[in-house]
């Protein structure tokens, strides 16, 4: 029903519609929303019923007597406010407080819940990121979204198993003293720039996650669970504990020796972050280079199935480029890589490194761009560039970018995704650097074109002498005796893409140890781990405390003991064990695998001491 107009110099402010006030009342603070109702007589309890409550502060510094009144007045508020009307969104927004009497949030935000609020909201200011919110489990059947900033959260406040409906959550300077955050429904978190607890490390299990944002967290990285709905990640990593001093830009540290990695307790034979992001289609990992929990979780690398884009800095790409070619090969529908290049020391261009690229093709046979941005035409994208041509990527397909990436963190709320970048012209020498190498790598591509022809020729040939094999066998297996027993179950250790000097197999069990005419019999043990052969360049010592760690071993209660498998031919089925117990023997065995093209297999004999 329409109201009356009024007359002349009457109320005309009185004769708006309540539907105006209503739209107008949410983008005020309490205070101000509540004397609206002085305006006219119609509106006088519209404030009653505000679909957002938003408690401020900011900007203000509340002394004792500030509080007081803060905490009186809310909890009037609350009291009055019409239940049965609906609640949006609670947003409380603090400055700095210094009072023994803190503000009553964790009462205020128990009775939002009651009123069914969907958003809640919380941001104090960073001078008082010590307050507590209260250790119990939030309770909601309707609270859909969770935004805190600068307080701190306990165990029991981020299990969330009674939210149902809560999809997503974003923390901000926040310090997180639990051990797990659990949600089945949680679908987008966001946490920047947060402090998770060290021992033990904050274990994220959230099984139904679509998107992850892990930007510069403090203290121990946080454990990632299994995710199989997770599309998108996004993890930088710069100012944690997990960092080591050897590893700037390429340097050798040992994870089992070092007393930097050793410090941080972070050697737990698990896999901290690439098993959880598994399943994304998206990553963008970034990591100071002194930050080493990316390099140790290649040594347990999952598959990435479904990642389709990938993007990743200078971690990455030591020397050797190991690790992202390690990482390259468990990536098998890989379509998109990026490649953001900070500049390196001056020893990058005088280390020549050990590489030879063409020893270790990778499992991405559907890539079809690769960017490379970098500040500096270095050592690193020649090899690079050289790498990716020797695997048969189309040259059209590499885009080089000559740029300057911002390491300083955006000032808006959005920011943690990938680093800005701005592209400045390329000089004139590093033009003739591309040149020379694009040159280099149309020269190797013809080469490696000429050596696939020979190959597949040759391969013809063997397909056909072993066709012919396979019929005279045929015919003779008529005339032949029946096997009085059958051979020992083998372990087919000899990989086919002979790349031997990347890669080993651990074989691990608790049974007996036996040798038979035709060789060792493996049926009571399986294969366990495959890994990085930069693993086998480390003492014997350390290999047996990674052993122990990464099978879950009690030296308490169990020993073992380690034998190298070698194939008594050079190409054959058969293999002999040869006992290693100490370092010399350990390396001899790793040089004499390498330099002969044997695929590096070690049988692991766990047994029960006292038990022969």
């Amino acid at each position: 029903m329409p109201h009356p107009r009024p007359r002349g110099g009457g109320d005309r402010l009185g004769a708006l519609p309540d539907e105006a006030l209503q739209h107008v009342l949410p983008f005020l603070p309490l205070p101000e929303a509540v004397r609206t109702g002085a305006l006219a007589r119609r509106w006088r309890h519209l404030w009653k019923s505000m679909p957002v409550l938003r408690i401020t502060g900011e900007g203000r510094v509340l002394n004792r007597s500030g509080v007081r009144r803060l905490n009186r007045f809310v909890n009037h508020l609350l009291l009055l406010r019409d239940r049965s009307a609906r609640l949006d969104a609670c947003e409380i927004n603090l400055g700095t407080f210094r009072s023994q009497d803190d503000p009553q949030i964790n009462l205020w935000i128990r009775h939002v819940l009651l009123c069914e609020a969907r958003d809640l909201r919380v941001h104090l200011s960073i001078d008082n990121n010590s307050f507590e919110m209260e250790n119990l489990a939030l309770v909601s059947r309707h609270l859909t979204r969770l935004e805190l900033s600068n307080v701190v959260l306990k165990d029991h406040f981020l299990n969330f198993s009674s939210c149902p409906a809560l999809e997503e959550l974003v923390t901000r300077n926040c310090h997180i003293e639990a051990e797990e955050i659990l949600s089945e429904s949680l679908k987008w978190l966001t946490a920047v720039d947060c402090v998770f607890s060290s021992y033990p490390r904050t274990r994220i299990s959230l099984p139904s996650l679509v998107a992850l944002e892990l930007t510069e967290p403090w203290g121990s990285t946080p454990v990632l669970e299994s995710m199989p709905s997770l599309l998108t990640a996004s993890i930088k990593l710069t100012d944690c504990d997990d960092h080591c001093g050897k590893e700037e830009f390429g340097g050798s540290c040992d994870d089992n020796a070092c007393d930097n990695c050793g410090a941080n307790g972070g050697s737990s034979g698990d896999c901290v972050l690439l098993d959880g992001l598994s399943e994304a289609k998206s990553l963008e990992l970034i990591a100071k280079p002194r930050v080493f929990i990316f390099r140790s979780d290649l040594m347990w690398c999952p598959t990435f199935g479904k990642l389709k884009t990938l993007l990743l800095n200078e971690w990455s790409v030591a020397i050797d480029l190991v690790e992202l070619i390690c990482f390259l090969q468990h990536t098998p529908v890989l379509e998109k890589l990026t490649l953001q290049l900070c500049e390196g020391p001056v020893n990058w261009m005088e280390n020549e490194g050990s590489y030879d690229p063409t020893e270790n093709p990778f499992a991405s046979k559907q890539l079809k761009v690769v960017e490379v941005k970098f500040e500096k035409f270095d050592l690193r994208v020649h090899k690079i560039i050289m790498i990716f041509s020797t695997y048969g990527v189309n040259i059209e397909q590499i885009y080089i970018q000559r740029s300057v990436v911002h390491s300083e963190e955006p000032t808006d709320d959005s920011g943690a995704g990938p680093s800005r970048v701005r592209t400045p012209p390329i000089s004139t020498s590093e033009n003739a650097q591309l040149k020379i190498t694009i040159d280099q790598m149309l020269g190797q591509q013809q080469e490696l074109l000429a050596q696939q022809q020979q190959q597949q020729h040759f391969l013809s040939q063997l397909q056909r002498r072993q066709q012919i094999l396979c019929d005279i066998t045929a015919q003779l297996s008529k005339y032949a005796a029946p096997p009085i027993s059958q051979r020992p179950p083998q372990a087919n250790l000899y990989p086919s893409d002979m790349s031997s000097k990347l890669i080993f197999d651990f074989y691990y069990g608790e049974g007996n140890v036996r040798c038979g005419q035709n060789g060792v019999d493996l049926s009571e043990f399986k294969c366990m781990a495959r890994g990085i052969a930069r693993a086998a360049k480390r003492s014997f010592e350390a290999v047996c405390n990674w052993l122990i760690r990464g099978f879950r071993i009690d030296p308490q209660t169990h020993g073992l003991t380690i034998y190298a498998m070698v194939s008594r031919e050079p190409i054959g089925y058969f293999w002999e064990l040869m006992p290693i117990d100490c370092t010399d023997i350990w390396r001899r065995y790793v040089e004499m695998a390498c330099e002969r093209c044997w695929p590096l297999a070690i049988l692991v004999h766990v047994y029960e001491k006292g038990n022969t």
